[in-house]
This record gives C-alpha cells, structure tokens and sequence, in this order.
C-alpha cells in the first residue's frame, strides 16, 4: 500500500494509527500462511466463528484479536434483525473472495474496514447511499478478477479511510497512486444513479510513480472509482518540476477529464501563463502571448529539471506572432514546452518561423518543426535555411542544423553530414550551387560568411554554376550499366508528370528492389536530381535530370565554371547585404571553358561574384595560346565575356619558325609583351559555353584602346619606357587558342625617343620570338636623329633593340655593318667606315678622307661626334700621300682627329690629339 502524501494536519486519531501499524504487520504476514477454512456457514453466528477463525490463520492470533473483537461485536449486533440485506451481501462478498482464493491479509482487512464503515448501523451515509454500495460490490464481484476484487476494495478503502482526511487516496496499484490532498470529499446521493461518484473540492490532485509526481491545483473532482476516470473543473498546473519557480510558468484548465488507472493526465483547451514570453498590451498591462493549446503531463520517473520531458504544451495557433522575440529576430507559427525546454513549434505542412532582420530589410528565414528556445540559445537541428537576397532571390537550404546565441547576436548554420541534409545550398541571386559547411552572421552586421568546416586543414568551399556539367559525373551514375538510370528515371518522371511519384512506383518504372530504390532516390536527392520526401515517399523529379541527359547527348548548353575555395584558418567567403556582392578567397583556379582552354588565375586568390554568377577579380588570363594580366577584370556569365579595362600586359605563344625532328611546331613564347591594354575577352559565342558547337573564332580578344609594347629589357634600359615604344593601334585577335606566327600582325606607330621620326609599322614576331619589325628604308634612306643623319638599309626592332643592317650616314661619315644598334643618344656597330675629305688650305682646315674596312663606330649625334676605331686593319688616309692611321679617329663636324700611330713613308707618329688637316 502507497504511503500517504503528508499534509501539515494531524493524520488522524489513535485508533487510525494503530489501524495502519496493524494492517502494515498484516501485509508483511498474510502470504505466510496457508488457506485452511474452506467455506463460511450460513448462519451470521456460524459465519462469524468461521471468518474470524480464517482472518486468525491469515494474520496471526495476537495481532487480529482487537480487530475481531470490533468486528464480531458490530457484526453479531441485534440491530441487524430489522434489515439484514447489507450483513447478507457481506457474506456473499467474503464467500466470494474465499472461493477465488484472495489469499492476501489487506483486501480481508479492507473488506471488514468498508462493512464497518458502509453497512447503515453505522451511520456515515444515508441508507439509499450504503445500499447502494453493497449492490456495487456485488455486482463487481460477479464479474471481477482476483485482482480486480482487490483493486475495488483498496480504491474505495482509500475514498472512506478516516486516518488522515487530508490525504485522500483514489487510486493505488503499488506503483502508480493518485490522491486528493487538503480538500473536502462527498458521496453522490442514491437518487442520482446506481454507482457512487466522489465529489472533491477545495483541493488538489496529486500523482505519485516512483520518485516523481504530478500536481493539479484549485481543482474539483467527480471521480468514478469504478471506472477509475475523473472530470474535472478547473485546476492549475505549475512547471515546477522542470525547475521554474512559482507563477514563472503555469496552465490553467478548463473542464477535463482523466483516467487515474494512468500515469498521466491530457488536458485540452488550457491557457498558458508564462512571464518568459509577455507582450505590452494596449494599456501598458503584460498580456499572455499564449492562449489556448493541449497540456500532457505524465509520470516518468525522471525527477530532476534537467532530464524532465514533462509537464507538455502544444498552442493551437499554429500564427503566432510575437515581434522582436530575441531583438531583430520576429517569429510566426506554434508553440510548445516539453518540461523545462521552450519550443517554437509547427507542423510539416505549416513550420515555425524565424525571420531575422538587418536595417529594417528581412534577410534570413528559419523554417522548422520545432525550434528549441532558451534564454540564452535558439536551437534545431534540422531547420531549412531561407538567406534573401533581394526580392525574388535567396540562400536555400533544406535541413542545416542552426544555432543562435541572442547575447552575441551571433547565428551559427551548419550543415550535418547525413541523410537529405548533405544536399548542397543553392543560391539562386548568384547562380550557384554551393558545397560548404558552416554559415555564420552577426546580426548587426551588415556581412554573412560562409565556410567549409575548416579544423586547420583547409577543408574546401565549392561553389558551382547551376549549368555546371562533368561528362565523368554523369559516366559515374552509370558505372558499368548499357544505360545511365537517369534516362530511366526521366521516363519515369514524364509518365507522371514529374510529380509525387510514389517510391513503389519510382521503383517499378526502374525495376529496381523497393529498398535499394529508397536509397538510389536518396543519392539522387542529395545530387540535385530529384526531390525526395522520405516520411511521404514521394518523389518529384527536377528539370536536372533531363538537363543532364540533353548536356551529355551534346544536345543543351552547359558551362564548367567552379570555385574551389581553400583557406588554412577562418572563413572562405563574404556576403555583404549592403549589395549582395560574395566575395569569395582562397581561389586559386577557375575553369571556364576546357575546348576554348580559358582559365583563370585570382591574384591574392580573391574573386567577388554578382548576381547572375558575373564576377570580378585581379589575376591572370590564360585564353589559348594568350596569357593576360590585369587588373579590374569584369566577367558577364551571359555574354561569356570578360571586359578586361587594366591589362598590364599580354603575353603569348606562337608555333615555331623551324619544325621540329618529329615534323611539328613546337609552341615557343613570344619574348616580349603588349602591355597597358584594355578590351573585351569573347571566350565563346554566348549561347555555347560548353562549346558543343564549333565557332572555331573564338576565344576573341578586342582591344578597345591603344597599347604598347615596351623595350627597356635590352641594354640595360636604355630604351626608356617614356619614349621608346610601339603605341599599337586598337586590334581583334581570333582563335587566341589557333594564332598562327606569320598571320599575327599589329598595326601601331613606332616612337624611337627620336632615333627616327614616329613611323607606322606593322609589329611581326622577329625571328628571335619577339615582337617587333623589319624594314627597307629605300635609297632615300631614314632620317635618323632628329636629322642629325640618316640610316639605309634594313632596319630591325625587336626585344635585342633596334639594329640597322646597312648603312648610317651623318654629314662625311658613312659607316657599313650588318648590325648597327642604335640607342636613343647614339648608335655603334663594327663594320665599314668610310669618311669624305673636306678640302682646306694647308695646315689650316678641312680633313683628309678616311677608309677603313674593319672598325668599330660610335656614333654620338648629339654631341656631334663619331668615333671609329681600327681592329684588324689600320685606315687608309691622305691618298696623294698615303697614310696608315692604327686607333682611334674622331670625327666632328670640318675636323678629323686621330689617337693612336700614324705611318707614312718611313715614318711614324704617334700622339693622344693629332689633328688632322685636309693637306699637310
């Protein structure tokens, strides 16, 4: 038997306490003895030997005697000759349980307890009321098991036990008990039907099961103990077992109804108080923010705040709206507690909702179940994820596991690693479709970032185009079938209109085992080819399936673009919803075309995407045989072209001048660049992307300003990039992965720092792989210096400078070499020289005539000076009176010089400064 609750009141009079000491040794002794009497006898005086004999084997002489004493006195009493009916049905009840072999002391001593206390003589309730307590036994007899004769007798001794009035027991089974405490308690009158029912008021309902229990307070009760059920009005139910304090969190009931044969009570239509969730009303009062909703309280055992998952609530307005719920953040939807845990609560068809706010624009949207809400944390583990960006553009993801700490302010996305939940997020402002692991925003700031789940090792982001296509990918679906199972699953798709197929049929059409057709669906789901919803078994095939067939039959276009992100420590993009820009980091390659062999190369590895997958970035250009620095680059995905408006320079490949052993021309880069460029890259005819169409013009460079192509690599610099160029004119290269050396030709103006006037030219690849020319200049010749002189012959430009293959002329002097290098304040070569004699009187002016045919020439044309030096063979000079002159002569303007030896005749002279007149 339960021990009963305690109440502050004495538990009763002495004779209840000895009653219970009593029955408590009954209970430890009664199943120690055996059955002895086999039958009561008929008459009250035999009846009474016999049954006090088999309560004596039961209990044990010394301890029944009191209660026998009680018993054969009231129940031999002469008061019973004017109505014996209630005695009688006794009898028929003990002869009863002696037949069904109730071998237990407490029912027996229950059953004498109830007689003494219901049976008229005894005068606590009306006759019509004891009458018909004596016909409900027997009528529950006749029908009763052993135990349930035992469970009517120890319920209604509970209801009329007077040991302790304050602690009412209405129902115990030994582990499970429920009890009225503190209250008042009344039998239903005869009149008003043939079973008892106990009205309890002015108290409160109390459960007990192991070592928790279940309170109800302020709550009246009309209990059937036949049936075990309660209806109730009214009561209040505190979360004070979830570890709330008093008026922190409460429900108040309406009419319900309980069976207490239960561990729990369900209670609809309640109303929730909370001071944890209030909202100002109009009057400045806190109005419940809750109203109507389903309660569930139950005994479980666990009896500590923490691990409670009782008391429940469930609101039935699945819109509620509370703003500012965290600050920024406003919710809509259900709402729930399960114990100490705060829910905000939906339904698969109608989710909680969550929209968190920045400068007054809705950006992000938590869809789920069930949230689970703390004052310092808003939790779930499978939420969809709704990121706005801009009006009819969002972040999607289906089921991303989210945390928000509103202390920080700071929301924490990740994607778990199981199931549906390893779909990837898909990004429709910037058509894309993203493999990362974590998202994290500080709601007060204006950035969302967005990672892979990065543990020091680098764990990559992979963004995506939503056309993206892999030929492998598609293969790999396959593996070694005569047909990829997307074309099955397409035909499938078609035949149902692509929506709510059923997994049954899906499998069918796919003759595939209905479990490895879950699974296949599954793979599918997380691919992006079909929509699997697992509770429902529902699939809706998406227009991926058949896009990825028509890519592979060369039939649709598609693109290859991907960025693969990859950062050793902190997060791999940036979102600012000032713009919506991403800027992505750790990129280091992107593909866009494989037949047209575009790729690009970030500088700092940095590229900041727009809507529409148009993007921005610093680096390299790689298009063909064509390599581009520059800076500013702007990619429109529509147009599959880049608008380049800071190249700093151009670098390229041609095919060799000479074949190679194996009959081929080898690539060899062009030595020297075209920089400070501007123009528009075409990589592809921009409805062909994946270039299953032949356009073999492109890749396409325009340049849409003038460039230059600079040489000061040679000597040193000397060639000053502020006056030494060729300025070339805008140009349009075709086929940049297709150029021919020969057919590679741009048009520009030649500016020499004035060597030459600036002259038009056509820029070659040299021989040497530079760029640069060769020209005649005619027999007029080129003027040369500012008109200092001139050159004849051929003239070369390339990155080993500027050379003249011919002759410079300046005033008397003609010098002849294959290779004349000229620089901006002066030209050398070694060859011919040969100066024109200037008459003069004797030993007073003009100079003799000079030959040489190996000298090494200086030019300085604006020091007006040329010097030539003899190698092999002295000059020839004075030809009326040869001379031989070894060393050096310097010509200027009417005068010769010589430095070095000078024979003629038999003679020699040798001097630093000889001056040398035309006669001597």
């Amino acid at each position: 038997m339960t021990k009963p609750p305690t109440t502050d009141l004495q538990l009763g009079p002495l004779r209840g306490l000895l009653w219970t000491l009593c029955l408590t040794l009954f209970c430890l002794a009664g199943s120690l003895h055996g059955q002895s009497v086999r039958a009561f006898g008929n008459d009250p005086g035999d009846f009474a030997k016999d049954f006090s004999k088999h309560l004596t084997e039961l209990v044990g002489k010394k301890e029944v005697e009191p209660i026998l004493a009680t018993f054969q006195a009231y129940f031999l009493d002469p008061i019973w000759e004017g109505d014996d009916a209630q005695r009688e049905a006794f009898m028929r009840v003990a002869r009863e349980m002696l037949r069904r072999r109730v071998v237990t002391t407490e029912p027996w001593l229950e059953l004498v307890q109830l007689f003494q206390t219901w049976s008229w003589p005894a005068g606590r309730y009306e006759q019509g009321q004891s009458d018909r307590f004596f016909r409900e036994l027997e009528r529950e007899f006749k029908r009763a098991s052993r135990k349930e004769m035992e469970s009517f007798l120890h319920t209604y001794q509970g209801l009329t036990d007077d040991q302790n009035p304050l602690a009412i027991r209405l129902y115990d089974d030994g582990q499970l008990s429920w009890w009225y405490l503190d209250g008042l308690i009344e039998t239903s009158p005869a009149k008003d039907g043939d079973t008892a029912l106990f009205r309890l008021s002015e108290g409160r309902l109390l459960g007990r099961m192991k070592q928790d229990s279940v309170e109800v307070a302020e709550v009246e009760l009309l209990y059937d103990p036949i049936t075990g059920v309660a209806q109730a009005l009214g009561g209040r139910v505190e979360w004070l077992r979830a570890g709330f304090g008093p008026g922190e969190l409460y429900a108040d009931f309406p009419r319900w109804e309980a069976s207490l044969r239960t561990p729990g009570i369900q209670v609809d239509s309640v109303t929730l108080f909370t001071s944890s969730f209030m909202k100002e009303g109009m009057v400045g009062e806190a109005v419940p923010i809750l109203s109507l909703g389903a309660f569930e309280d139950r005994l479980t055992g666990r009896n500590t705040p923490e691990n409670a998952i009782f008391p429940r609530f469930d609101a039935y307005d699945q819109n509620i709206e509370i703003d500012d719920f965290f600050e920024g953040v406003d919710y809509r939807g259900g709402f729930s507690i399960i114990g100490q845990k705060f829910f905000a609560s939906g339904s698969p068809e109608q989710k909680a909702h969550f929209t968190f706010t920045y400068d007054t624009t809705q950006i992000l949207e938590l869809k789920s179940e069930r949230f689970v809400i703390r004052s310092d944390e808003l939790l779930s583990p499978t939420a969809e994820v709704i990121i706005r960006l801009g009006d009819s553009d969002s972040i999607y993801h289906l089921k991303s596991e989210v945390k928000y700490d509103p202390i920080s302010q700071l929301l924490r996305i990740n994607r778990p690693d199981e199931g549906l939940a390893m779909t990837p997020y898909v990004d429709s402002y910037h058509n894309l479709v993203m493999e990362l692991d974590q998202i994290q925003w500080k709601v007060t700031d204006p950035s969302i970032y967005l990672g892979g789940l990065n543990m020091g090792s680098g764990s990559p982001m992979v963004l995506e185009s939503d056309q993206y296509f892999r030929s492998a990918r598609y293969a790999s679906l396959q593996g070694l079938s005569l047909e990829n199972p997307l074309v099955k699953v397409d035909q499938v798709g078609i035949s149902y209109g692509n929506q709510n197929i059923t997994l049954y049929d899906m499998a069918v059409g796919l003759g595939m085992p209905l479990e490895p057709c879950g699974r296949f669906m599954m793979e599918l789901a997380i691919q992006g080819f079909v929509r699997y919803d697992i509770d429902k078994k529902l699939i809706d095939v998406l227009p991926k399936t058949s896009e990825y067939i028509l890519n592979h039959d060369n039939r649709r276009d598609y693109d290859v673009i991907r960025f693969v992100s990859e950062v050793a420590q902190g997060m791999n993009a940036r979102i600012s919803l000032l713009n919506f820009d991403m800027e992505v980091v750790g990129v280091q390659i992107i593909a866009l075309s494989d037949s047209q062999k575009v790729a690009l190369y970030p500088t700092q590895q940095k590229v900041l995407i727009h809507k529409g997958l148009n993007f921005d970035f610093d680096g390299r250009v790689e298009a063909g045989r064509f390599t581009f620095f520059s800076r500013e680059n702007k990619f429109n995905y529509d147009l599959f072209q880049f608008n380049m408006p800071a190249i700093d320079s151009m670098r390229f490949s041609v095919p060799s001048f000479d074949l190679a052993v194996d009959g081929t021309r080898p690539l060899v880069r062009v030595r020297n660049t075209i920089q400070d460029i501007s123009g528009e890259l075409w990589i592809d005819y921009p409805t062909n992307k994946s270039s299953y169409l032949r356009y073999p013009e492109y890749p396409i460079f325009k340049s849409a300003a003038p460039a230059k192509i600079y040489y000061d690599r040679a000597y040193g610099g000397v060639y000053e990039r502020s006056n030494f160029y060729v300025n070339i004119d805008p140009f349009t290269i075709d086929s940049l992965d297709n150029t021919s050396t020969e057919g590679l030709v741009f048009g520009g103006s030649f500016v020499s720092a004035d060597i030459f006037p600036v002259k038009r030219q056509d820029i070659r690849v040299q021989r040497d792989y530079s760029l640069g020319f060769t020209e005649e200049t005619g027999p007029e010749g080129w003027r040369a210096y500012q008109g200092a002189g001139k050159a004849e012959g051929k003239v070369q430009l390339s990155i080993a400078g500027l050379r003249v293959d011919g002759d410079l002329v300046y005033i008397q002097s003609r010098g002849h070499s294959s290779e004349f290098v000229l620089f901006p304040d002066s030209a050398r070569g070694q060859g011919q020289y040969a100066l024109t004699a200037v008459p003069g009187p004797p030993k007073g002016g003009g100079h003799p005539s000079a030959n040489g045919s190996d000298a090494s020439m200086h030019w300085l044309p604006y020091q007006k000076t040329w010097w030539s030096q003899s190698l092999s063979q002295p000059f020839a000079t004075y030809p009326e009176r040869p001379m031989a002159a070894t060393g050096r002569l310097t010509y200027q303007p009417g005068s010769l010089e010589g430095r070095g030896l000078l024979a003629f005749d038999e003679a020699e002279l040798e001097g630093g400064v000889i001056r040398m007149y035309a006669q001597w």
